[in-house]
């Protein structure tokens, strides 16, 4: 069978649960230990906006934006250091204040974020909210950030936006150019008339690019980077396979048969990195292969929604044995309660996705004697 973004996208809509609409996160998704979550979720970017600035009156700070699509609701994830328990951050950690922009027009979001920027609220995540239904419109959703009482700009952004690989290129070549470098990746349903009427699956790459004020020339002439879109998931496994053979790694992943590939600049051309793609229509057997991929030494590298990517790294002299763990739920209260379970068995969340329910993430890390 042909895995294609356009077949993930209708198996989605044939096995997509009943949700609630009710109210119920640009890491670099790695595990924290000793931290302590919350998880909240919202179809309403101001209510969402709201939820996420009373957790983080208590301390807590996003970690994770969940990559959507054809998901009613957006998950957040906060943590905060478990010595904060006590409901207060302490002085040397200071409160984060956050702004949740949702538009439904490129050009909105692009003025929005521009305007946050000026604010001095830094991007900390980018996604969608797109419904299957026709005659709906679909939502970019970007998260920005900033400490209490900042606000001297740190950045500019700039929004690039594509349907072709090709043109995404592009677009991304002239950016890190000028000094911009990727900090953010969503696919979501293009608004065009077709998309509108019919709920057809019409797809745009949204692609958000950072730059420091301060030093604009500070990631010029750093690192090149490669946008992979293939049909399948097993082309797109090969092409991430033959970048990597020249010193690519993979470097961010978002819902779709797609990848972003990144290489020092100063980088040798050889391999160092291999990766190995995991797909699956149920959550079931993808938890499954997620484990015993895990047990034989490969690290969770990201996640496209359904698609998994697994990176062995050669340099390694020995390889930690590592446990992960797959949480399916459609319910707010449920995910929160399995996400509280597997914390306190020693799992750390890597990674939040909607994609008709929320899925998480979770590593376990053992070194072996």
């Amino acid at each position: 069978m042909k895995l294609t973004l356009r077949t993930i996208y209708f198996l989605a809509v044939i096995a997509l649960p009943a949700m609630s609409a009710s109210q119920a996160p640009a890491t670099n998704n790695q595990p924290s230990a000793g931290n302590e979550y919350r998880f909240a979720a919202s179809s309403d970017s101001n209510k969402l906006e709201r939820e996420i600035n009373e957790i983080a009156k208590e301390g807590f700070r996003l970690e994770f934006l969940s990559d959507a699509l054809l998901g009613s609701q957006v998950g957040v994830m906060l943590s905060r250091l478990a010595a904060q328990s006590d409901g207060n951050a302490t002085p040397d950690q200071p409160r984060f204040e956050y702004k949740v922009l949702g538009a439904n027009k490129i050009s909105t979001i692009r003025k929005e974020l521009e305007d946050a920027a000026t604010q001095g609220y830094e991007l900390r995540g980018l996604t969608a909210n797109a419904s299957i239904m026709p005659f709906t419109v679909s939502e970019t959703i970007a998260v920005m950030e900033r400490e209490s009482g900042q606000t001297k700009q740190k950045y500019e952004y700039r929004f690039l936006t594509a349907n072709r690989e090709e043109a995404l290129q592009k677009e991304l070549d002239a950016s890190v150019s000028e000094g911009f470098h990727p900090v953010a990746i969503s696919v979501n349903r293009d608004n065009n008339a077709a998309s509108i009427m019919f709920g057809a699956p019409a797809l745009r790459y949204d692609l958000v690019m950072q730059r420091s004020v301060e030093n604009p020339a500070a990631e010029m002439r750093t690192r090149e980077y490669r946008f992979l879109s293939t049909k399948k998931v097993s082309d797109l496994e090969k092409e991430m396979n033959r970048l990597a053979a020249d010193g690519f790694r993979c470097y961010m992943t978002t819902v779709g048969v797609v990848a972003l590939m990144a290489r020092g600049i100063k980088d040798r051309p050889s391999r160092r990195y291999e990766y190995q793609l995991l797909f699956a229509r149920r959550t079931g057997t993808l938890a499954k292969e997620l484990t015993e991929a895990g047990h034989k030494g490969f690290a969770f590298r990201g996640s496209s929604g359904l698609i998994v990517v697994m990176e062995t790294d050669s340099s390694e002299q020995a390889r930690p044995e590592r446990d992960y763990k797959l949480l399916a739920a459609t319910r707010v209260k449920t995910t929160r309660k399995e996400l509280d379970e597997s914390l306190a068995a020693g799992y750390q969340p890597i990674r939040l996705s909607s994609f008709g329910e929320f899925i998480i993430i979770l590593e376990r890390v053992q070194a072996k004697p």
